[in-house]
């Protein structure tokens, strides 16, 4: 049985592969990542960071206090491939209300996630895709704010997760 961690140490805790089967296309990320140039990460004082050392140690003096407090995944978790398809888990009881690890991945424009969403219902291997749309309802109630997080070929191990 092949026994790998899967973020190759980019998390403080090991993701562990416990699997016959190689985990293929997928590239394993921390953070989310812009997939296109017009997209910006920014953060609610409209300053954007770069991946510089100084941002990564907390230097960065426009980093918001969500990238401060994740740092990355907070408990063990392992992967296997169950009778349909790969899942994460962890080997030990994580406390309710326990923060684990943010849902990493591609950040994409709305045109290419419809592109992508499309790609993969024609696609009998990306059955289990895992592109995350979230539309979220402004204050306002005029006005909404989707944001589209594909971990299906680029992502952590959030990706693995059952969403039951």
């Amino acid at each position: 049985m092949q026994m790998m961690d899967i973020s190759q140490g980019l998390e403080k805790q090991p993701v562990v592969l416990h699997s016959q089967r190689a985990l293929t296309s997928f590239q394993y990320i921390r953070d989310n990542e812009p997939s296109a140039s017009e997209i910006r990460l920014e953060n609610s004082s409209g300053c954007t960071c770069s991946q510089s050392s100084s941002c990564q140690s907390g230097g960065c003096p426009c980093a918001t206090p969500v990238v401060w407090t994740q740092q990355g995944v907070q408990v063990a978790i392992s992967v296997r491939h169950g009778a349909k398809s790969w899942t994460g888990y962890s080997d030990n009881d994580v406390p309710a209300g326990s923060f684990v690890c943010q849902y990493a991945g591609e950040i994409l424009t709305n045109a290419v996630a419809s592109s992508r969403l499309e790609e993969y219902d024609r696609s009998p291997e990306s059955a289990g895709h895992a592109l995350l749309v979230v539309r979220e309802q402004l204050p306002s109630r005029n006005a909404y704010l989707r944001l589209n997080i594909d971990a299906t070929r680029k992502g952590n191990v959030a990706r693995f997760f059952s969403h039951r």
